[in-house]
Formats: structure tokens, C-alpha cells, sequence
């Protein structure tokens, strides 16, 4: 009798990151792992600003997957990520991460630290000085677009170090499939400001007006896309593997009660948030 087929599952989150296996056929939950990342750091802005160490969390993360059952990982079929929305962070393309010739691990090398949602950097008076977007979304503190433009206006010899950026989910899939730019769902872009969800396009002439480089935001593609496929075996699963491009963590929360109608949830994890 063959051995069913797994998805793995991984979220990124503020304070943990999580995996899982998924049986394909059963939708069982096989294994999972949990850690906390402990990767807060000091911010130069004091309490205004929110930060995190990517390397800690994407240490976290890989040393979770390790942990999974190696016969289980070697029948997965499919990758899906998902975290926090609204986080920002940049690196350098081409040195970026590194792979040890024969290992399994990644290590981050020329990457900023992640701005998280908690950021609030953006004052209500920077806020108030930008252009008002083509979204459906009000612009906020934290959000990626919001805080590329802070960094473009106060931080521009910083900012220019780096040539690429996006929510450390996504930065996680670039890594896994070696992209040369970041693949963006539009469950992120939408959350990162300045991103019309009707024609799927960034508010490409509003942030160059603003004095942002668009050149810095990743290709968006539909919720549900792959966003490329593992160059070689990770962690015993196979070559080839697609990986999807990342989804909101509040999105993934709700998706399985969908199923059922008049449903309202309320998701409490490092922020308690309500939709319906």
C-alpha cells in the first residue's frame, strides 16, 4: 500500500513560529512543532520603534522543520507559509543567505532587521504627509509601504544598502526557491499599503512621487500561486517541491470555517483581531 502524501505548513508569527505536516488525503494533522523566537531588539527609536532579528526567527523556524519526521517530510508534496502581514524588511539580492555545500541550513547574511506591524515609527503627521492611496486599505504605522517611505525620507543611506523587500515570509520562500525577486500574494501587498486589489498593482507613480525606488517591492501574484520550487532536497523533501507564494496569518486563521455559514471569528494570538 503506498504512504499518503503530506503539505507542510509553516507560520511565521510575531512571538513563535509553528510547522506542521498535513496528510493530503485525511487532512489530519501527522506532526508539528512549536518554538518561540525570542528575537526582539532594541530599537534606536525607543518605544516608537518595533523590531526583530530575521536570523533568530528563520533559526527558529528551520530548527522546527528539522525536528518533523524525516520519513513524513520525504512525502511532502506542496509548501505553504504564511505570518504577519504587515512586517517590512530588506536585504541585498545575491548576498542575502547562504547554504553550506551538503547542509540542509540557510543562513541570513546582508538582510535588515524586520519591521514589525507593531512598528509605529510613521507619526500621524508623517502619515498625514504622504499621498493618499489607491486602496481600499487607509494607510497605517507598520505597514511595509508606510515604513519603506519613512526609511526613504529619514533613513535613505540605510535604505540604500538593500535592493529588495517584503515581509519575512515571503523573504523565507525566496530563500527556499532562490528567487531573484520576492513573490508577493496579494493578501500581503493589500496589507502593506498602496496596493489596488481591482487591478492588482502597486501605487507604483504615488510612491515614486513620495521618493520611494519601486524597484524594491516584490512581484505580486493571486492568493493560492506558487511562487517557485525547492533547486534541491530540504530537509529530505524532495527537489522540485512547489512552494506557494506566503498568505496572511488572520486569512489562514478563518479559512477553515468557511465551510461554514454565518460564522464570525475572533482570532487571539499576539494581537486579538475580529472579521467576519
Amino acid at each position: 500500500m503506498s504512504k499518503s502524501t503530506c503539505v507542510l505548513g509553516v507560520d511565521l508569527g510575531t512571538t513563535s513560529v509553528k510547522v506542521c505536516l498535513v496528510d493530503v488525503k485525511t487532512q489530519q494533522v501527522i506532526a508539528s512543532q512549536k518554538k518561540d523566537t525570542y528575537s526582539d531588539v532594541p530599537s534606536e527609536l525607543g518605544s516608537d520603534g518595533n523590531k526583530q532579528d530575521v536570523a533568530r526567527i528563520l533559526s527558529a523556524v528551520q530548527l522546527c522543520i528539522s525536528r518533523l519526521p524525516r520519513d513524513h517530510l520525504r512525502r511532502v508534496v506542496r509548501l505553504a507559509m504564511c505570518g504577519q502581514m504587515h512586517g517590512c524588511m530588506m536585504w541585498k539580492q545575491g548576498q542575502a543567505w547562504s547554504q553550506k555545500q551538503d547542509m540542509d541550513r540557510f543562513e541570513t547574511r546582508t538582510v535588515s532587521n524586520l519591521y514589525t506591524w507593531q512598528d509605529s515609527r510613521c507619526s500621524p503627521e508623517f502619515l498625514s504627509s504622504l499621498p493618499v492611496p489607491r486602496s481600499h486599505q487607509a494607510l497605517a504605522t507598520g505597514y511595509g509601504c508606510a515604513t519603506l517611505l519613512w526609511f526613504a525620507k529619514y533613513r535613505t543611506a540605510e535604505l540604500s544598502n538593500y535592493d529588495r523587500a517584503s515581509t519575512i515570509h515571503d523573504f523565507f520562500v525566496a530563500m527556499l526557491c532562490g528567487l531573484d525577486r520576492p513573490v508577493m500574494s496579494v493578501q500581503n501587498a493589500s496589507a502593506w499599503g498602496y496596493f489596488d486589489t481591482k487591478t492588482k498593482k502597486w501605487n507604483t507613480d504615488l510612491l515614486s512621487g513620495a521618493g520611494l525606488s519601486t524597484d524594491l517591492l516584490p512581484t505580486v501574484v493571486e492568493s493560492g500561486q506558487v511562487a517557485g520550487t525547492l533547486p534541491a532536497n530540504w530537509y529530505n523533501i524532495p527537489k522540485g517541491t512547489p512552494v506557494m507564494a506566503s498568505l496572511g496569518d488572520l486569512q489562514c486563521s478563518v479559512l477553515p470555517l468557511l465551510s461554514s455559514p454565518d460564522v464570525a471569528a475572533i482570532s487571539i494570538s499576539t494581537s486579538a483581531q475580529i472579521c467576519f
